[in-house]
């Protein structure tokens, strides 16, 4: 695992009381998140996830349930090299803010830097819950938005 990927359990996060500013705590989650993404691993992405976190992925019909099947679908996508980044997204906190509610928009670029490159834009909600002193995803759904055809 990369070695900034590790679980440190002395690096900040910020908890619910410390959350006034709730766009922060997307911003960091987030980043935390395709941070995972860019390095490719599996493992380490999978457990930003709740033990029994469910998760509907953007290129499988699957729903994935847990952390073992979430890293399952993400050996897969992973293979793909993808580079993830907000186009557009809203945040809600909720239950004392010990929950946040991220959805919006994002693109994965896939083989960014190889002349086949293509991308997909994808819808997105992630519900993050603060638990043991840090931010999990519980439920996360990322469905690919509909390309129409010219007729």
């Amino acid at each position: 695992m990369h070695r900034s990927l590790q679980k440190n359990k002395n690096r900040k996060t910020m908890t619910p009381s410390q959350t006034s500013e709730h766009p922060c705590i997307a911003s960091i989650n987030f980043g935390r998140w395709s941070d995972r993404i860019r390095y490719g691993d599996p493992d380490a992405l999978s457990h930003l996830y709740a033990d029994e976190a469910t998760f509907h992925p953007t290129l499988s019909d699957q729903f994935a349930q847990g952390r073992k099947e979430i890293a399952e679908y993400f050996s897969y996508f992973l293979e793909l090299r993808p580079v993830a980044s907000l186009v557009e997204s809203k945040i809600k906190l909720l239950a004392n803010k010990t929950l946040c509610l991220h959805s919006g928009i994002y693109r994965f670029d896939f083989n960014p830097s190889k002349e086949t490159s293509h991308y997909v834009k994808a819808r997105f909600s992630f519900l993050w819950e603060y638990h043991d002193g840090d931010w999990l995803i519980t439920h996360h759904h990322s469905s690919a938005t509909p390309m129409l055809s010219k007729s």
